[in-house]
């Protein structure tokens, strides 16, 4: 069964390209998140956090209400400085100072913002900022933009950034901090973590973002002092391991109090010292709460405490781009295609992918953090794949329908079906092997003659009204028509198929034919002018059968003595009668009316010893 080669690479472009599209789409990235998420969860950290959460909480709002004095968060910060925290960093971004209208309650914050302001920077705190986008206004006016101090920007250095790209691009700039603390900070940093577009989960964020005269790294870079690499600017995923349930918080009232008790103090220093410290809103009036690879909506501080942890312990999940799998994996279907013609292959590799693929995935996560998207890699492929091993299956079919409906008066439906169901394998170039089995030979008297008599049409039409008729009479005795040589026939019994009553067969076969011949004589007189008249001889023996021939021509046979035998006997058998050997009659156990001969045949010492059927 050949196939396109050209039609099945276009059918597996085709698919592929199609895979590529709907792996591209919302609803299958999501499924890839998904897998993200979850090898993110259930990685097992080896150390313990290094990270403490100070929660401003539902309970430390409703004991110094809302909004909380600046002068408490500075005392919250001269106890945890006390308590020997390594680092403090305040993810709060302060926007109630915006709600207030009293230019005494104004002045009053200003002077606690000043206070936070100076303790800040003799501690180090880092505190977070919004960055404003806003691509309509101009660059040239800066006044829109107010200038990033040089103070804020520490080692952070964006490499893409420069005048001609931010002229074309959206522009961020940060907002300034209320005034009390910028005057005395040193620290500034950006706390904006990334919903995806796909699912809505917060689980990226951008190290630096770039504005107008610098950029701005994110409170973990500046917590840890990382170093800042190239990819800096671009988005990168935050490696979750830790739900919040996995790391120490503290409510903020508990830090308060502490200060007025000497135990309580050394049981907040147990918990804090030596550990990077970040306070931040946990109560979800405030909204600074959100979707997380956890599956759960939790306090967004977290997502920090994730990203301060994998900075100390240099984890960084790297994404291999889409285009990158796509493109390997288009290799491996070329490679595919052009090794491969077979439906069975090509069912294998619709299965095998998609465990394959998740699996290495799932391998290669763990050893170096490196993400590959599954659906990227095998959709395509399996698609491509479904594409071919249709176009396969239905040639397959086409096939079938054909082998069928040529040998449906040729073969028995018995053999047939055993053929297919076998997938043909007995009649593979390679397959041979002896076996018993019964051949009958047979043809029609004096036809040679006739023939030289005749024009080629009425020799055709008197071959088909005959070898139409054997044909159907083969098939109901279970044989296969090995050859047709012109009127004379070969007929094989127990092959391709195997069956145990192979020689009763072919003589109730050979019997019929002769039935048959008899309701064929007048439509045959009516051509050809004469009776008809045919011999048949059989004989049972182990033979070779296989696929038999060379390069160019092959085809199923027998050969070994029983053939020749075969065809000796119906040479010499009564004309209308059938000539049938002792090994038969022995094999099948059931002796027909006739009578035994004794004959002598060419190629043979001694006379063999014959049943002879008569007409």
């Amino acid at each position: 069964m050949k196939t396109s080669f050209t039609l099945k690479l276009f059918l597996a472009i085709t698919a592929f390209t199609v895979g590529v599209s709907i792996a591209t789409t919302n609803a299958v990235k999501k499924l890839d998140y998904s897998f993200l998420d979850w090898m993110m969860i259930t990685e097992n950290p080896v150390s313990e956090p290094s990270t403490v959460v100070v929660a401003a909480d539902q309970y430390t709002y409703s004991l110094f209400g809302w909004p909380i004095d600046r002068d408490i968060y500075a005392g919250v910060v001269s106890v945890l400085a006390d308590a020997q925290a390594k680092k403090i960093g305040f993810d709060l971004f302060f926007t109630d100072r915006k709600e207030e209208r009293d230019p005494a309650d104004l002045e009053q914050t200003e002077k606690a913002e000043e206070l936070l302001g100076i303790i800040g920077a003799e501690k180090g705190v880092v505190f977070g900022s919004f960055i404003n986008h806003d691509g309509r206004k101009d660059i040239s006016n800066k006044k829109y933009y107010p200038p990033t101090p040089e103070k804020t920007l520490g080692k952070c250095s964006c490499p893409d950034l420069d005048e001609k790209k931010l002229e074309k691009a959206e522009f961020s700039y940060l907002e300034q901090l209320v005034p009390g603390i910028a005057k005395f900070s040193q620290k500034v940093a950006h706390v904006h973590v990334i919903p995806s577009e796909v699912d809505r989960v917060n689980r990226s964020i951008i190290g630096c973002i770039p504005v107008f005269d610098g950029c701005v790294v994110d409170i973990s870079i500046a917590m840890t002092g990382a170093d800042i690499d190239e990819g800096c600017c671009d988005e990168q995923i935050i490696p979750y391991f830790r739900k919040s349930d996995d790391f120490e918080v503290i409510s903020m009232s508990d830090v308060i109090f502490a200060s007025e008790n000497e135990e309580k103090m050394k049981e907040l220093e147990l918990k804090v010292k030596g550990k990077y410290v970040l306070i931040g809103a946990t109560d979800e009036t405030l909204k600074d709460v959100g979707p997380t690879p956890s599956g759960n909506v939790e306090p967004l501080v977290f997502l920090h405490a994730n990203r301060l942890e994998a900075l100390l312990n240099d984890v960084h999940i790297r994404i291999v781009p889409e285009w990158t799998i796509h493109f390997i994996s288009f290799l491996l279907l070329i490679v595919i295609i052009f090794l491969f013609n077979s439906i069975r292959y090509y069912l294998v590799f619709l299965s095998v992918p998609i465990p394959v693929i998740y699996v290495a995935g799932y391998f290669i996560f763990r050893s170096d953090y490196t993400f590959i998207y599954p659906f990227a890699a095998f959709l395509p492929l399996v698609l491509a794949n479904i594409s071919v091993a249709g176009y396969l299956g239905w040639k397959y079919f086409l096939f079938n329908r054909i082998l069928s409906n040529a040998f449906d008066s040729y073969v028995s439906p018995e053999i047939l079906n055993w053929l297919k169901s076998t997938g043909g394998e007995v009649l593979r170039s390679d397959s041979a092997e002896r076996r018993s089995i019964t051949i009958l030979f047979s043809d029609i008297a004096g036809y040679t003659s006739l023939s030289n008599s005749l024009n080629a049409e009425k020799i055709m039409k008197s071959l088909r009204l005959y070898l139409d008729a054997m044909m159907v009479v083969t098939a109901r005795h279970n044989g296969y028509v090995d050859k047709i040589n012109g009127d004379g026939l070969m007929i094989l019994f127990g092959a391709p198929k195997p069956f145990e009553d192979h020689s009763e067969k072919a003589v109730k076969c050979a019997m019929a034919m002769q039935e048959k011949v008899l309701d064929l004589q007048k439509e045959w007189k009516e051509i050809t002018g004469i009776d008809l008249k045919i011999r048949i001889g059989i004989a049972t023996d182990t033979v070779f059968v296989g696929n038999i021939g060379g390069a160019g021509h092959i085809e199923y046979s027998a050969i070994g003595r029983g053939v020749n035998f075969a065809a000796r006997l119906e040479s010499k058998s009564e004309i209308g009668g059938i000539l049938v050997s002792e090994e038969t009659i022995g094999h099948s156990g059931w002796r027909p009316d006739g009578y035994k001969r004794s004959l002598t045949l060419k190629g043979y010492e001694k006379e063999v010893e014959v049943w002879q059927i008569p007409p």
